[in-house]
């Protein structure tokens, strides 16, 4: 008989019962060790049906390492082991693990990971909207289950990722967005009118005049400001990430990472913003003479009366309370960042500055959420192009006109 190649697999006598044995390799782990995948059989003619059956299955990605693992087991295994060398911000790593917690492995936990199949995936998709969830946090659990499993695919652990043959999630059209609308320059006024001499009144300026982060804005330190030469650069960002710990409850952590887009960015400071930092300046070297160097030891520029950064909850509990005072309505904090984006093209500001401001990585990101704003801008440009050369005037051509060919 004809010599197997590598790969093919093997059947060789099963010296412990007296039958035969047939095994084939499905991959190898990291120390290089191969993943092999055995079976018996009573007889040679039964191990060879076998083997063939086996190299099909192969073939089709359906042979693997047989596993009682549950997908909760897996999933602890992914998130220590796995999702760590990806170079994933903090943030990033909580919210994977929060969207596990909560939406994945209560529907699917104590299932075996090499026997969930497709309409499991379906039935926690029609559980998750059976709670009413938004679509975007529907497809957010769905999409990271996808991720984990990919995981296990590459791993031998299962042959095919079920959710990819899954349906992906649309959007009803009856859903409202949680994304509010900017606020107009008149809002603008009466915020700024309501929040002046507050704590909160430098906070409001940044993200709405300088496009930033609420995380960038609790982070910002005095050195990131050089008020003579009215610049600001935004070198970090801060959260609170909670972490799942082992008694099952969750601790928040403040922690210090880099921009989303991990990026530096520097930001122009009007003479307006150069006189309102350097009178916050002023105002915190009088509540910190009492104190000394314990008070804001690392420089904050935002700080409670305890000296103490803020958190972004504390600056959304607020900011809602102090603008409904006035009766302006509540947008999120990040639709303060929009408003930044909104008004500046709305003002004219050319898109790729616009991109510049808020620190996006692409162009077309920028494009993606300021479309309809990009597309008043290119009305206008193509207007005032044509105004521009009709104020010329049209000459009339002198002489008959002729038809070439």
């Amino acid at each position: 008989m004809a010599r197997r190649a590598n790969g093919e697999g093997s059947v060789y006598p099963n010296k412990r019962t007296g039958g035969w044995m047939v095994a084939v390799v499905v991959g190898r782990y990291s120390n290089g060790k191969p993943k092999v995948v055995r079976k018996t059989a009573k007889t040679k003619a039964e191990a060879g049906r076998k083997l063939l059956e086996m190299q099909i299955m192969k073939k089709q990605h359906n042979l693997t390492l047989s596993s009682t693992t549950t997908i909760k087991a897996y999933s602890d295994y992914w998130y220590k082991n796995i999702l760590p060398l990806r170079g994933l911000k903090p943030s990033s790593l909580s919210n994977y693990q929060q969207m596990c917690q909560y939406y994945i492995l209560p529907l699917l936990g104590n299932k075996r990971l090499n026997s969930l199949r497709s309409q499991d995936v379906l039935e926690m998709i029609n559980s998750l909207k059976a709670q009413k969830l938004s679509t975007n946090t529907i497809r957010r659990a769905r999409s990271i289950l996808h991720n984990m499993l990919e995981s296990a695919v590459e791993e031998d652990l299962i042959g095919k990722n079920p959710v990819t043959r899954s349906s992906s999630v649309k959007k009803p059209e009856d859903e409202k967005s949680a994304v509010q609308k900017s606020y107009t320059t008149e809002e603008v006024g009466q915020a700024l009118t309501a929040l002046k001499d507050s704590h909160l009144e430098g906070l409001f300026r940044c993200m709405v005049f300088l496009g930033m982060r609420i995380g960038e804005v609790i982070a910002l330190k005095w050195e990131q400001i050089d008020i003579e030469n009215l610049a600001l650069w935004v070198t970090q960002t801060e959260a609170h990430i909670p972490t799942l710990v082992g008694d099952g409850t969750w601790v928040s952590e403040r922690v210090n990472g880099s921009t989303k887009s991990n990026r530096k960015r520097k930001l122009h400071l009007t003479d307006d913003f150069k006189a309102f930092f350097e009178r916050h300046r002023r105002e915190q070297a009088k509540i910190r003479m009492p104190f000394g160097s314990q008070w804001n030891p690392e420089g904050y520029v935002f700080v409670t009366k305890n000296g103490t950064p803020y958190a972004a909850n504390n600056v959304r509990k607020g900011l809602n309370l102090a603008l409904s005072r006035d009766g302006i309505r509540h947008i999120r904090l990040h639709d303060l960042r929009h408003t930044a984006g909104f008004l500046a093209i709305e003002a004219g500001v050319a898109i790729n500055d616009v991109q510049d401001m808020l620190g996006h990585a692409s162009i077309q990101m920028t494009k993606d959420i300021y479309v309809g704003h990009v597309q008043a801008g290119s009305d206008r440009a193509v207007l005032g192009l044509e105004t521009h050369i009709k104020s010329y005037g049209i000459k009339p051509r002198l002489g008959k006109a002729t038809i070439r060919p």
